[in-house]
């Protein structure tokens, strides 16, 4: 199979328990006959938002019309090899860390501009990343009982629902959130973490999948809720 990592880290040094976990990924799935790709998303030009540089001519007139503008031909090489690339793979692994309560900066910016119109929204089925697979890891701080969805916080999947769910629109089927707790900046994994993570993404596809589905929201009910029963189906941890 085809594994694309999308490491979401500032780190210039590759250094980074997300660079780690990424090394140790790719030398065991090569070693077992897979291939695969590394994007660095800061080192990869996503250290910016979405703006009217995103494109070769900017359509309209005195505004930034982003969705006019987004059309294939018109989009800078930036987005559009990147875009490439997730044509390219089987597997989407996107590694970061969870910062104040979400993802960093970078894999927003991500979403924003190479989830475009067409490409990643439209008719899910006929959308060229449809039948792909998707999963996030995460490392945090806290302990895991700081983020059970009856903890002090809430869970990762809750934390993360924006950029799955957008993940999920865009044709992929996403796993279970794989997620490292108590993790420290000056310490690499140790060695049991470093294992018990080459086996995760050996089975990848054996994970658990969110049970997501397009009209996961009741309509026309003024605020936008999630539809009964749904929310703790979604949002329960897996370790």
């Amino acid at each position: 199979m085809k594994y694309l990592f999308v490491i979401g880290h500032a780190s210039i040094n590759n250094d980074a328990t997300a660079h780690n976990l990424v090394k140790a990924a790719v030398e065991i799935l090569n070693a077992n006959g897979h291939e695969t790709q590394v994007i660095d998303l800061i080192k990869s030009g996503f250290d910016t938002v979405a703006s009217i540089n995103d494109f070769k001519d900017h359509c309209g007139s005195g505004r930034l019309d982003y969705i006019s503008s987004e059309r294939p031909d018109n989009l800078i090489d930036t987005i559009t090899n990147i875009q490439k690339k997730f044509e390219w793979c089987d597997n989407v692994v996107i590694v970061a860390p969870i910062w104040y309560y979400r993802l960093p900066a970078c894999v927003y910016a991500m979403i924003e501009r190479v989830f475009t119109i067409g490409w990643a929204y439209g008719e899910r089925e006929k959308l060229p990343c449809f039948g792909k697979h998707a999963l996030i890891v995460s490392t945090a701080g806290g302990d895991h009982t700081f983020y059970k969805p009856d903890g002090e916080c809430a869970s990762i999947e809750a934390l993360l629902f924006s950029v799955s769910y957008s993940f999920y629109e865009a044709g992929f089927d996403i796993h279970r959130t794989f997620s490292l707790y108590e993790v420290s900046p000056q310490q690499p994994p140790k060695p049991e973490t470093i294992e018990a993570w080459k086996t995760t993404i050996l089975n990848m596809r054996e994970r658990e999948l969110i049970p997501f589905f397009s009209n996961i929201f009741l309509v026309n009910t003024g605020p936008i809720i999630f539809r009964p029963s749904i929310a703790p189906k979604i949002f329960k941890t897996q370790k």
